[in-house]
């Protein structure tokens, strides 16, 4: 089973855009876990996404820990087999979750994986990550695709970095 997971902090109004095109184009999303996790955030606007969205469980944090702690509690509440940790402002189109999760659960040797992102206007999202990963070999091979002719070149590979708005991952560690 895969387990979703948002961390909420006074954005419902984007949960609930997130959650609309989850619902239009992820036809197994019956089949998913999901868990919003309230950082402490006194959105009133919860309890009708809860109405909305009977599926979702909320869970309200104690304090706002941050991203991280926030995360961190719905992974210890999902129940999946693997878990897609998923910014509220995220758009899903395409099945993606779903390829996403197919491709994980069919391969050995991969233990997670992040989606290409797009930006309203359907251009490719860059580097969205600290400067420091940010090189001039890393955007000169980003800009000429040279990971994806090259795949099997050791030095074009793990170029990418994994965008923050959507990772899936295998749960590796039995829960305690």
């Amino acid at each position: 089973m895969l387990s979703i997971i948002i961390v909420n902090y006074k954005t419902s109004g984007e949960i609930d855009f997130c959650l609309k095109s989850i619902m239009r184009f992820e036809p197994h999303y019956r089949d998913y876990e999901f868990i919003i996790i309230d950082n402490n955030s006194n959105d009133s606007e919860l309890k009708n996404l809860k109405e909305k969205y009977p599926f979702v469980k909320i869970i309200y944090a104690p304090r706002n820990g941050g991203f991280a702690y926030g995360n961190n509690l719905g992974i210890k509440a999902s129940q999946g087999e693997y878990i897609l940790l998923l910014n509220p402002d995220t758009y899903i189109e395409n099945n993606s979750i779903e390829k996403l999760y197919v491709k994980l659960k069919n391969s050995k040797d991969i233990f997670f994986a992040g989606p290409q992102l797009l930006n309203p206007d359907r251009s490719i999202q860059s580097y969205s990550g600290p400067k420091s990963y940010l090189t001039l070999w890393r955007l000169f091979c980003e800009r000429l695709y040279l990971p994806r002719i090259f795949k099997r070149v050791h030095i074009f590979r793990n170029i990418l970095c994994i965008l923050k708005s959507l990772i899936i991952v295998y749960r590796l560690l039995e829960k305690e």
